[in-house]
Order: C-alpha cells, then sequence, then structure tokens
C-alpha cells in the first residue's frame, strides 16, 4: 500500500534513457541518520548474497532490491546540485563507484580463436541493455599472449583447474604479490588481504579438516569480490581411445585418471583385430 508523503519537498528528475528505463521513481525522506550502523542481521545476510556492506541507507537499499528484484539508489540530497538525470553513460565516461574505485563502462572481450564469440554474444547483447558497451577483439595468438601476460586488455578467457588438495598455487592465482607479476595467472589483478589471509591459512593447515575450511572461505571471498564471470563447469571428460585397454574398477573422483594404470586387455584386443 502506498504511503501518502508527509513533506513537500521535492527533486527533479531529468529521464533520457529512452526504453532502458522509461520511468523513475523516488521519495524524499528527511530527519535520517545516516550515521547510524547497519544491523548486523542485515550486514550478515548482504554478504551471504555476495554484496558488501558499505552504509545503513546503501545497505537498506541494496537489501529492499535483494527482496524484490527491483534496483535501488540512495542520493544525498545535500550534495545533489540541479535534477537527477537518468541517461546511458557516455563512450569513454568514467564514473565512480560506491567503493570508490573509478570504472569505464565499455568493455572489450579479447580472443585469439573464434569459439568463444557465440557464447560472448548473448552476453554482450545482454551487458547492453543495462548500458555497458561491450565489444570483441580477436588477435593472432602471439599478439593474444603478449597482452595477457602483460594484462593489457579488459576481459580475456581464462581456465583455472585446481587440484583436489590444493596448494602453492593459489599464490601465482590469487595473491597480491602476483598481481602486477608480468605472465602470473592473477589475470584480475586481485590485491586483498583477506585473500592473501586465506591463502596463507590454506597453505598451512595441518589437517584435510583445516584445509577445507580455509578453502570454502577462500571461495567465497573470492566471489563475493566478482572479480570473473563463470560460464560453465563441465563434470566429465571426453578422451578418444582405442578400444583396447582396460582400466581400474575404482574411478578417482576429481580427475582424469592416471592413463599409467591402464592395461592392454587381450580380449578387446582381438576384437579390434578380427574387426
Amino acid at each position: 500500500q502506498a504511503i501518502a508523503p508527509a513533506i513537500a519537498t521535492q527533486r527533479a528528475i531529468a529521464l533520457d534513457a529512452g526504453a532502458g528505463c522509461p520511468r523513475y521513481c523516488g521519495r524524499v525522506i528527511e530527519s535520517v541518520d545516516a550515521q547510524a550502523p547497519t544491523p548486523r542481521w542485515m550486514r550478515e545476510r548482504l554478504q551471504r548474497s555476495g554484496l558488501r556492506p558499505i552504509s545503513l541507507l546503501v545497505d537498506v537499499t541494496a537489501y529492499v532490491m535483494l527482496e524484490l528484484g527491483q534496483p535501488m539508489h540512495a542520493y544525498d540530497a545535500d550534495t545533489l546540485r540541479g535534477s537527477i538525470g537518468v541517461r546511458r553513460a557516455h563512450a569513454n565516461e568514467q564514473i565512480q563507484l560506491l567503493d570508490e574505485c573509478d570504472v569505464v563502462l565499455d568493455a572489450e572481450f579479447l580472443l585469439f580463436e573464434p569459439s568463444f564469440e557465440r557464447i560472448l554474444g548473448p552476453y554482450i547483447k545482454n551487458l547492453t541493455a543495462i548500458g555497458i558497451r561491450a565489444t570483441i577483439r580477436r588477435v593472432d595468438p602471439a599478439q593474444y599472449e603478449r597482452r595477457s601476460k602483460s594484462f593489457d586488455f579488459d576481459i580475456v578467457v581464462k581456465r583455472y583447474v585446481m587440484r583436489s588438495t590444493p596448494g602453492v598455487e593459489l599464490n601465482d592465482y590469487f595473491s597480491s604479490a602476483s598481481a602486477a607479476v608480468e605472465g602470473s595467472t592473477n589475470m584480475a589483478g586481485i590485491k586483498s588481504p583477506a585473500v592473501d589471509a586465506l591463502i596463507a591459512a590454506a597453505g598451512a593447515a595441518q589437517t584435510r579438516a583445516e584445509l577445507i575450511v580455509a578453502m570454502r572461505a577462500l571461495d567465497r571471498v573470492l566471489r563475493a569480490g566478482h572479480y570473473w564471470v563463470p560460464q560453465w563447469h563441465k563434470g566429465a571428460h571426453n578422451v578418444p581411445h582405442w578400444n583396447k585397454f582396460s582400466r581400474p574398477p575404482t574411478k578417482p573422483k576429481y580427475d582424469l585418471g592416471a592413463v599409467d594404470t591402464w592395461w592392454v586387455d587381450a580380449d578387446k584386443q582381438a576384437k579390434l583385430k578380427t574387426n
């Protein structure tokens, strides 16, 4: 049920986003203590949803967005000048986010082969719908290797393979020390004290249980940082081979399996010869 306004204060809105935002509604609220802390239960729910708590008003709007699916934003009326402008970002326009990071809402996907273009096409279409201009640039393998090693890109496609018992490779993947090292696999340039501490905890784990706790915490922190966009996971391997081998009945749970444990099955080999 709509709540009738109790104050006469108004703020003009300049709507210039076309079909991307045909309607924009707001409400002026006064006498709010913006310095009050966000309730603990709300902070925890935001964190579990992958959002970083910032301040009371920002957290409330984020929480309502998660509950209702309606994007919201809180403005400080004392810092606004003129009307609230609603439009798409201009080409190469730089804006500052709530975490004080400066970003440009233009993105280029760097590829060296055409196979991923059919995957990125629908994603780019969705980015366009929210005001982000995205393009694909396909270069030769040599140029791709040089640019990816020197971090000269906006977005690249990268496949990470984790061992069932992660170890020292975590430093090269995610640590602050590898963020600026040319040729490292820390492609997102992650520099996070929390990530560094969890990598150290995983490396110092004395038991499997301690390792699992550290790795699950690391997984949550990395996902909350939104460093990558997951694409897909395939739970099987396709391996072409001659049908003359037999394998142990117990297969590895998370691995392709050691080919050295296969053996030539005389019966299968005989069938191949007869065929």
